[in-house]
């Protein structure tokens, strides 16, 4: 599984498969996917550790990147949290 990410009243939910759009809250998707190796680097992100293929600067902000050229941003109150998980 690739990135989930929250949109309004939706989870986008990208796999290799493709997209799909289900309706639910992040929260609900966190619950489901508690056994699996993730992050969580922003409240509306949740991605695969396994996807993570680095992380770059963007001005003050970091940005981690994924396999596939995906860019999810890292909120600045996750930075210490991912740097210590080797993340960042």
């Amino acid at each position: 599984m690739l990135p989930v990410r929250a949109h309004d009243h939706y989870i986008e939910i990208v796999a290799a498969s493709g997209k799909s759009f289900v309706r639910g809250r992040m929260a609900d998707a966190l619950r489901a996917l508690s056994g699996a190796d993730g992050v969580q680097p922003h409240r509306s992100w949740w991605v695969a550790r396994a996807e993570i293929a680095g992380a770059r600067r963007a001005g003050r902000d970091y940005v981690l990147l994924t396999r596939d050229g995906a860019e999810i941003p890292v909120a600045r109150s996750r930075v210490a949290a991912l740097r210590a998980a080797g993340l960042i």
